[in-house]
């Protein structure tokens, strides 16, 4: 295909953009809804699966010693797991530092420190123990509950557990949520599509006969539909992107008005994975349009 046929398939393709008007647009928007949608679904994995990480990365196992388990006892069982190759770090907290350390986190509170004194005798001691990796926490914890059950009291396994499996569970419904809501959009869209370029080749029907008429190839007759369509999926996933950065700007104003202590930085995510969100909306709108146009043409332009 030589440069002139090109232009000339290129402009055919443009002018039926034009003549569809609203027709184009309602296209337009429907794949541009579809994108950000994936858009939103992408960064919203992305942003989860971080987090994820950074909250497994601060996970600990912290082991409640009874009060009769001896110091010696104790000592012991800190090295022995400190010498487990699936732990990170281990730290022994006795009385004293169980008293700093409740100083510290209520040393804005007068009540609570006024009372220091008296609790600091009943404070727990504690083994804190940092994993390697969060998948090794229960094993762990399976082990010092059967060798060192004589001094320990309890674990915040249970707890700890919940947590994650409570923050899991709810990054897999948002991202399923996006998901759904993408297929739908989807759909609509393949379905928008389909019927704007079926009523584009029903009106220029009389054109294309002229067309056959003089001479034409047919793939000058029926790629400029499949044109049409690469322009709405550029036109669309910029729109996207466009609504993507607006929401995002929306939210971070919003966000200090109901959560004022949250860090939470919308914008800074779209800044973040700018390339990932121009690349993925500009390729899926292209090959999602220009599909569709290509199944219309197919479907619906007889030669």
């Amino acid at each position: 295909m030589n440069f002139i046929r090109l232009f000339r398939i290129c402009s055919f393709g443009w002018q039926g953009f034009r003549r569809n008007g609203w027709l184009s647009f309602i296209a337009i928007i429907n794949v541009a809804l579809t994108l950000l949608m994936i858009s939103v679904a992408l960064v919203g994995s992305i942003t989860l699966n971080e987090q994820r990480k950074e909250v497994e990365e601060e996970l600990d196992l912290t082991i409640f010693l009874k009060e009769e388990a001896q110091e010696e006892d104790i000592l012991a069982t800190a090295n022995r797991l400190q010498e487990r190759g699936d732990v990170k770090e281990v730290i022994y907290v006795d009385k004293e530092k169980a008293l700093a350390e409740y100083i510290e986190l209520n040393k804005g509170d007068e009540e609570l420190l006024a009372i220091s004194d008296e609790i600091g005798s009943s404070l727990a001691r504690y083994i804190r123990v940092k994993p390697k990796v969060a998948d090794s926490l229960k094993e762990i914890n399976d082990f010092v509950l059967n060798k060192y059950n004589p001094i320990v009291d309890e674990t915040s396994y249970e707890a700890t557990r919940e947590s994650i499996n409570d923050f899991i569970n709810a990054s897999k419904f948002i991202i399923r949520i996006s998901i759904v809501f993408s297929g739908v959009l989807t759909i609509v869209s393949i379905i928008v599509v389909l019927n704007v370029i079926r009523l584009a080749i029903f009106s220029r029907r009389e054109e294309i006969q002229v067309m056959r008429i003089v001479g034409a190839s047919n793939e000058l007759i029926r790629l400029p539909f499949v044109i049409e369509g690469l322009i709405f999926g550029i036109l669309a996933a910029l729109i996207a992107l466009l609504m993507f950065w607006l929401g995002a700007a929306w939210l971070k104003s919003q966000i200090p008005l109901y959560f004022p202590y949250s860090e939470a930085n919308p914008l800074m995510l779209f800044t973040q994975y700018f390339g990932e969100l121009f690349w993925s909306n500009m390729l899926t709108g292209i090959l999602l349009s220009t599909f569709i146009s290509y199944i219309a043409v197919r479907r619906y332009l007889k030669l």
